[in-house]
């Protein structure tokens, strides 16, 4: 027989080593079983018989202990409560008998216990039948003293006293207990006797001597039969307990056979369990002995297998050191240990290559994935190499789509969901399908603008074994945040320029009108030259009125804010909106949030709405409808807002009109039909107020203007416009005016003002100057008017500062084409300080200086 291999000797073992287990197992449970069996007959036979017996027991103590009171009975309904409870007892005992196991001890407490009943039921019997008597006798007492009412009573002799002291004795002996051999039934006797000896000698008459002798006769037969009952119920009382003590004889007996036969259970028991042990201990040896002898056989096995294993370890973790000599065997694990050798070879090799390729492609992976642009590789025939995650957010392509080998087309058939153009850097329009085919051999720079407003520039370089990588950068922020600094800075500059543009026509016009007034105040004045001088006049005016509006653009114009509900405010401007555009526009009011409150400058307000409902009106040349609403701002995580919106169903607006409408002077009516500065304004005073402006708008869909305006909170007092201070300066003839203005115009036309006031003046064109000529003639000046911008280096709110220091009583008033708030900020302007706005009219000059 050759040798066994490996597999089948293990087999051999592991099969011997479940067949002892098994049988083991087998005997053990037997062994277990029968014991447990055993047990548990034995444990349920003696507590239900020894319970029950005992209980039977018990149950016919408490019967027999029950009969002396069923004796003593002394009521009908009182026997018949005892004889339900006997009824309900023997009932129960009867139940506890049937339960019993064994027949014989069930037969033998059956009889005893119906022996007892039957006791009983004669003793109730018995119980009744002297009941009855009792009742018997009490009739005859009632009839003997009935007699003795009808024959006695009358009759006052002392026989017949005597002998109704006879009768009343006997009456009383009637009802004691009726013993055999009392002393109580003797004494009855005598007294019949002596009774109707007394009769007699009392001359009872012979037919009621008759029936008293029958009342007697009877009374003495019914305490015989007393007697005879009371007899017979103490015979039953012996008997009774007798049989109570046989049954508990009997069931002692019982218990004590019970003991005996639990004790030869109980050694039968212990053999069988002692036989168990002792197979379960030699089927355990022989266990024993057989994992002995497989132990051996399988230490010996794993001891080689666990040399090769250690080096599979050792080769798995990655060491490349001098191993230990294999095991030399003739079977499986020796060839095993040869295979292994070569198998360790080769792997080190392959381990050396892969952790090259790991490294390069871990450095690869990271360069990918750091840098903020896109990246995807395209082979020589137009397929997926490589790609990074930034380039699947870029294009919002799923991943689960994305695979290496798509064709160039199967890609951009995913990127095309979202329309596009593609330009180049200098926004000139480019074929996709020709950019396409020169990607793989050329270097291109391109941008693809999409219709969702997102521009992504390509940046694509050939490879020199053919194919294309490229990157993606997103650009739509950074255009976005160009395209908002432009137009800031363009709105910035043009706020400059119009401001500066507005203060310097200011003193032109500040020029201009008072000569203008000098001039139509003048007598020499023909009519048809003064015409001419108020037309003019009035044209200056409408300039000046020009210039304010551009002060509004720059955002410098003097706003005095309140406390305004813009619901309220629509609902009063509806009829004046109403009569300002034309006859074929519907004007709606659609107020969603009632009660909002703003802190703006209510007139100006009221001038935004009218400028864009009269903007609205002149986009709906052919009618429409024009709606005014405002409503709460609901979203958002920024200080609370209200929006006032004017929407209408004009004509719209195009993207190139879109981008200049905030420009002063542009305008798309007709020449003659609008100065452009309607929605300049409309800017200027949103922004200077703290708010945005929104305007939506496409060719053909009609627009929609917001203005976002802050929310009143707290409870700011309301800036009602500021009126200048009341101030009347009285200008001794002796004295003089000093006037510091830099424009020579202005200055000038100040000068002949004051001259035709009969106030003389002198003039300077600089605050240094002024305060020169002041300090060495202080005397001599009546009052101060300087421009607060000044060519110097001092301004007029320095000039005021110093000469409060120098002459505290002398009047300064201060002059600026520039709102307050603007000379606050930039020139420090006090609010107690006098300021007189430019262009100064002649009759400000007459109220504010007079002649003493």
């Amino acid at each position: 027989m050759g040798r066994l291999r490996l597999r089948q000797r293990t087999s051999m073992t592991i099969m011997i080593v479940a067949a002892l287990t098994l049988v083991l197992g087998v005997v053990g449970w037997w062994a277990l079983h029968q014991t447990q069996r055993v047990a548990a007959e034995t444990q349920t036979r003696t507590l239900e018989d020894i319970s029950t017996a005992y209980g039977l027991a018990e149950q016919a103590a408490q019967i027999a202990a029950q009969a002396p009171y069923l004796g003593e009975s002394a009521l009908p309904f009182q026997l018949q409560s005892e004889r339900e409870e006997l009824e309900r007892r023997f009932a129960a005992l009867d139940l506890q008998v049937e339960a019993l196991s064994d027949a014989a001890t069930q037969e033998g407490m059956r009889q005893r216990v119906e022996e007892i009943r039957q006791q009983l039921n004669q003793l109730i019997e018995l119980v009744e039948q002297e009941l009855f008597l009792r009742e018997d006798l009490m009739v005859i007492r009632f009839e003997l003293e009935d007699w003795s009412q009808r024959y006695l009573v009358a009759s006052g002799s002392n026989e017949t006293q005597a002998l109704a002291a006879l009768l009343t004795s006997f009456r009383n002996g009637l009802l004691l207990a009726p013993a055999p051999g009392s002393q109580s039934a003797a004494t009855l006797d005598r007294m019949q006797a002596d009774i109707e000896h007394q009769a007699r000698v009392a001359g009872v008459p012979e037919t009621a001597e008759a029936a008293l002798q029958e009342l007697l006769a009877e009374a003495l037969r019914g305490t015989a039969a007393w007697r005879n009952i009371a007899t017979r119920k103490n015979l039953l009382f012996a008997s009774n307990r007798a049989l109570s003590e046989s049954l508990t004889q009997y069931v002692q007996d019982y218990a004590a056979n019970v003991r005996n036969s639990l004790e030869a259970e109980r050694l039968t028991l212990e053999e069988a369990v002692q036989r168990g042990r002792w197979g379960i201990i030699v089927v355990t040896a022989l266990a024993f002995l057989a994992l002995l002898v497989g132990f051996r056989f399988m230490f010996r096995m794993t001891r080689d297998l666990e040399g090769v294993t250690r080096e599979m370890t050792r080769l798995a973790e990655g060491e490349d050191g001098p191993t230990q000599p294999l095991v030399e065997r003739n079977d499986e694990i020796g060839e095993l240990a040869q295979t292994f050798t070569l198998f360790r070879e080769a792997s080190l090799d392959r381990a050396r290559v892969n952790r090259e390729l790991i490294a390069q492609t871990q450095l690869l992976e990271t360069v990918l994935n750091s840098i903020n642009d896109g990246l995807s590789v395209f082979s020589a025939d137009g397929r997926l190499l490589a790609w990074n995650a930034r380039y699947l957010e870029l294009f919002d392509l799923p991943a689960r789509l994305v695979s290496r080998g798509m064709s160039l087309a199967e890609v951009q058939a995913l990127t095309d969901r979202v329309q596009y153009k593609t330009y180049t850097l200098c926004h000139a329009e480019l074929d996709p399908s020709v950019v396409e085919q020169q990607r793989p051999t050329q270097a291109l720079t391109f941008e693809r603008h999409f219709e969702n407003g997102r521009v992504i520039e390509f940046r694509s370089e050939p490879m020199p074994g053919g194919g294309f990588v490229t990157l993606h950068s997103d650009l739509t922020d950074r255009r976005a945040i160009e395209q908002q600094l432009v137009q800031s800075q363009k709105m910035e500059m043009l706020g400059q320029l119009t401001g500066g543009v507005a203060h310097d026509f200011n003193n032109l016009l500040s020029a201009l009108i008072g000569n203008l007034q000098l001039l139509e105040a003048s007598p020499e004045l023909a009519a048809s030259e003064r015409h001419y001088a108020s037309r003019a006049l009035s044209v200056a005016e409408r300039g000046a009125h020009l210039v304010e509006r551009l002060l509004a653009f720059s955002r410098k114009q003097q706003l005095h804010p309140e406390r305004v509900e813009i619901g309220g405010l629509l609902e009063g401007m509806l009829d004046l909106v109403e009569y300002s555009v034309a006859p074929n526009v519907s004007v709606h009011l659609d107020v969603q949030d009632q009660g909002c409150q703003v802190w703006v400058d209510p007139s100006q307000l009221e001038n935004a709405v009218l400028n864009l409902a009269i903007n609205s009106s002149a986009a709906m040349p052919y009618g429409g409808d024009l709606w005014l609403g405002a409503r709460q701002r609901r979203a958002g995580s920024g200080d609370p807002q209200v929006i006032l919106e004017v929407r209408d169903s004009g004509t719209g607006m195009s993207e190139e009109v879109m981008n200049r409408i905030w420009e002063p002077f542009y305008t798309t009516k007709p020449v003659g039909q609008g100065s452009g500065l309607g929605l300049s304004l409309v800017y200027g005073f949103v922004k200077q107020s703290g708010g945005e402006v929104i305007i939506e708008s496409e060719p053909g869909s009609g627009t929609c203007v917001q203005l976002y305006l802050p929310v009143h909170q707290g409870e700011k007092e309301s800036q009602p416009q500021r009126e200048e201070p009341s101030l009347r300066v009285m200008v001794p003839a002796e004295r003089q005016v000093v006037l510091v203005e830099d424009d020579q115009s202005v200055r000038r036309m100040l000068q002949d003002a004051f001259r035709s006031l009969g106030i003389s003046t002198r003039a300077f064109s600089s605050a240094e100057e002024a305060m020169q000529w002041i300090s060495q003639a202080p005397e001599d000046v009546a009052a101060v008017l300087s421009d607060i911008n000044l060519a110097g280096e001092l301004s007029g709110v320095d000039l005021s500062r110093r000469l409060d220091e120098w002459a505290p009583h002398l009047p300064v008033i201060l002059t600026s084409g520039l709102p307050r708030e603007h000379l606050r900020q930039h020139f420090g302007l006090l609010e107690t300080q006098s300021l007189l706005a430019k262009p100064v009219r002649l009759q400000q000059l007459e109220q504010l200086f007079h002649v003493n």
